[in-house]
């Protein structure tokens, strides 16, 4: 195989898979998995806040915190961000079990990484709103997109270092 053969195929894959994804996340049937995930992410968020501030609110998506009110949606949640990892890992040139691995961390890694910058715009929300749109539409998404991006180099140099030690 060529390695020209071999970019338009991971492209091909990588575009493919991305598309089967966002088409999913996009449509009706992804609702209830939508929704679950956003009230789990305000059950745990507002949980977490509350061992801080007993004053804590969480409704459903919604948390409250301090009269600062967010709902948590689905671009909230970081399930596209997620698909677009899952697709480069998918589209990577690999073993099966490495794509599990690597799906299997990125999907906790970003999900631990999006709570984080969730409880972190609730307290700012609460606490600092002049700040907020700052740093919830510029600095939180630019780290978020660096985060997978790095998430994603670090687990093919481990598959690269796993290849080149089997060989």
């Amino acid at each position: 195989m060529g390695v020209r053969y071999l970019l338009l195929r991971s492209f091909v894959l990588f575009l493919g898979t991305l598309s089967v994804l966002i088409t999913y996340l996009l449509s009706p049937a992804s609702e209830p998995f939508r929704t679950a995930l956003e009230h789990f992410l305000a059950r745990v968020t507002g949980g977490f806040l509350a061992w801080f501030d007993p004053t804590v609110v969480v409704s459903g998506s919604v948390i409250v915190v301090q009269r600062f009110v967010a709902d948590i949606v689905p671009a909230c949640t970081g399930v596209f961000l997620t698909s677009l990892f899952v697709a480069a890992v998918i589209a990577f040139p690999c073993t099966l079990r490495a794509k599990v691995e690597g799906v299997l961390l990125g999907v906790l890694g970003i999900l631990a990484f999006n709570w984080v910058r969730i409880v972190s715009l609730l307290l700012i929300g609460a606490y600092a709103p002049a700040a907020l749109d700052v740093m919830h539409l510029v600095v939180w998404r630019s780290l978020a997109i660096f985060f997978a991006l790095l998430l994603w180099l670090g687990w093919v140099r481990g598959v690269g270092a796993r290849h080149a030690a089997a060989a």
